[in-house]
């Protein structure tokens, strides 16, 4: 996804999120196809203000995740999601969020591969997860593979509009930003042809992997 235009992406699914909700989550999400021509859609379809899962147990893998980075990390990403829903970014914002992504530990990494795929959060939680971990391919590129092979716990169709529809377009779209920074890094050497490899063959999803299949690279 280009950088530059990252945050006008931000401010259309602003307007997408409102709309939706003054219209009461009833009949008024956007009809968008599968697989849209950029990443840019697919976050808009990913920021639909769906409903979050909730009434089930913690996983208790979640909670070991979340106890391995800092309070202080979680409350940054929390705050980041926050300012995602709020308002629209500067190109200086992204320079920051770019910064503070090379210094991603290991730990954090995976709490935000967590966060992505945890259907607990709310949108703007994921999204701002699985965007941080495009930022820095070079240490997250695995991370971005366990979230695009990841099941879908809403697989199927379901009635246009619902909430069941709303979380399945929401995963896949995310998927759909994870697998778009796997494709692209798959020509830089053989560790990254081998995730790709290996992350196709792992994708459950028949649109999914046909998506990443078509956009197979030439290599090196």
């Amino acid at each position: 996804m280009s950088k530059k235009i990252y945050w006008v992406t931000i401010a259309v699914i602003m307007v997408v999120a409102v709309l939706y909700g003054l219209q009461n989550r009833k009949n008024q999400a956007l009809r968008l196809s599968d697989f849209p021509d950029s990443t840019e859609t697919s976050l808009q379809k990913a920021n639909q203000t769906g409903p979050q899962e909730s009434g089930t147990e913690l996983d208790p893998h979640e909670v070991t995740t979340a106890q391995n980075v800092s309070a202080e990390f979680r409350s940054w990403v929390a705050m980041e999601a926050q300012q995602v829903a709020q308002s629209v970014g500067t190109q200086e914002k992204e320079v920051a969020l770019k910064d503070k992504a090379l210094n991603f530990s290991s730990a954090e990494i995976q709490y935000l591969k967590q966060q992505s795929l945890s259907l607990r959060n709310t949108a703007h939680e994921r999204i701002l997860s699985t965007y941080l971990l495009t930022l820095t391919p070079e240490t997250s590129l695995q991370a971005l593979a366990d979230i695009a092979a990841a099941p879908l716990k809403h697989p199927g169709n379901f009635a246009i509009h619902s909430p069941e529809e709303v979380l399945s377009l929401q995963e896949k779209s995310l998927r759909r930003m994870a697998i778009d920074t796997i494709v692209k890094n798959a020509s830089v050497n053989e560790k990254s042809q081998k995730i790709f490899k290996d992350t196709v063959a792992k994708v459950i999803d028949p649109t999914l992997k046909e998506y990443m299949e078509r956009q197979a690279p030439k290599g090196p």
